[in-house]
């Protein structure tokens, strides 16, 4: 969890505007017994994570969706992705993901961060997240940078987290209900331009 949240926090300071967030509650209670949560109580701060993990052989690439928040709101809502070598260590970057949902194809724009990278999923992400906690069949195209792309086919067992992290996002509205951690309207809406979510249908 603590890994998520410095992602979030890096986020917020690349984004380098911050506003006073009208706080949504949210009770967190209603993610307890899904797989991927966990409530941290020293931090008090929960989290939500569904992670596609595709295997490789001296590594694996990682494309996770995740939602944190403190005891009364939803603090962030993210997609992370990164290529790590069978240590943890990280090897590549990714510079965009296109996720196939049935016949409907959603690209991602990656945020570099760190040495991982990052979207920031706000209320505009919805429609794309609402597409793949509904498609039958789900399919990746990675492109790393400088390095070319690669196309997965995951099984739904292989999938199954991620498209229950998406769903939970939805059913609860927590991207409505998101604090975004504090970014204004503004840097959010210049961010966006930047890292876009394209959808075709």
């Amino acid at each position: 969890m603590k890994r998520f949240l410095s992602m979030l926090m890096t986020l917020v300071l690349l984004c380098g505007c911050f506003a006073m967030a009208e706080v949504k509650t949210f009770d967190y209670k209603v993610l307890e017994g899904l797989d991927g949560y966990s409530y941290d109580k020293f931090e008090k701060m929960w989290s939500l994570a569904g992670e596609y993990r595709i295997k490789a052989a001296d590594g694996y690439i990682s494309v996770a969706l995740i939602a944190l928040g403190d005891k009364e709101s939803v603090q962030g809502v993210m997609l992370t992705a990164g290529v790590y070598k069978s240590d943890g260590s990280i090897y590549g970057t990714i510079d965009k993901i296109e996720i196939l949902a049935d016949d409907t194809l959603i690209s991602i724009k990656m945020m570099p961060l760190g040495g991982q990278q990052a979207r920031l999923l706000t209320d505009t992400s919805a429609e794309a997240l609402r597409l793949i906690s509904e498609a039958k069949e789900i399919s990746f195209k990675i492109a790393l940078k400088n390095a070319g792309s690669g196309t997965f086919d995951p099984t739904a067992d292989e999938i199954a987290d991620f498209v229950q992290a998406a769903k939970a996002i939805i059913e609860n509205n927590m991207l409505s209900l998101s604090t975004n951690a504090g970014i204004d309207s503004e840097a959010i809406e210049k961010f966006e331009e930047t890292y876009p979510i394209t959808i075709e249908k």
